[in-house]
């Protein structure tokens, strides 16, 4: 995913990627707890490998469509990574105190992100989370947008 540079939606165990078509570019603050967590344990840990799929994404039309969209969605690791190192439980709970429309651990963890309606939200945020968490690391940056894909749009 990280290679490809555009948004991507992984299914299975993320060797299956879908390209989404008109991803917006959205205000992101990116929080780790400068907490390691283990890939291969987190898939240990999972409880349950065989999870319902993941809704197909079609194209919308706003930010706001996308973040309810995504509100439907889930990150299967999550819960494992949550009781290795719970310190992602509270950079989850911290983001979703200050305003973000989706809060989601990013892969295997341990990095979280908040997803926000405006760049001064997110700022915002970011200056909240500094000033209560000085060790956590802070990234406000945005979401790539998505080409259209060809033949469509």
């Amino acid at each position: 995913m990280c290679l490809a540079g555009k948004p991507l939606i992984a299914r299975g165990i993320g060797e299956n990627l879908e390209m989404i078509d008109g991803f917006p570019a959205m205000p992101l603050l990116l929080v780790n707890p400068r907490m390691a967590v283990s890939t291969p344990v987190i898939f240990r840990t999972l409880a349950n490998k065989i999870n319902p799929h993941l809704p197909s994404m079609s194209h919308t039309d706003t930010a706001a469509d996308w973040i309810a969209a995504m509100l439907t969605m889930r990150n299967d690791l999550e819960p494992p990574a949550r009781s290795i190192e719970p310190s992602i439980a509270a950079v989850s709970d911290a983001l979703s105190g200050t305003g973000a429309g989706l809060v989601r651990m990013s892969g295997s963890g341990a990095t979280c992100f908040g997803i926000y309606a405006e760049d001064g939200e997110r700022d915002a945020a970011a200056a909240f989370l500094s000033q209560r968490h000085p060790n956590w690391y802070l990234l406000p940056c945005h979401s790539v947008a998505s080409a259209p894909i060809k033949g469509q749009g």
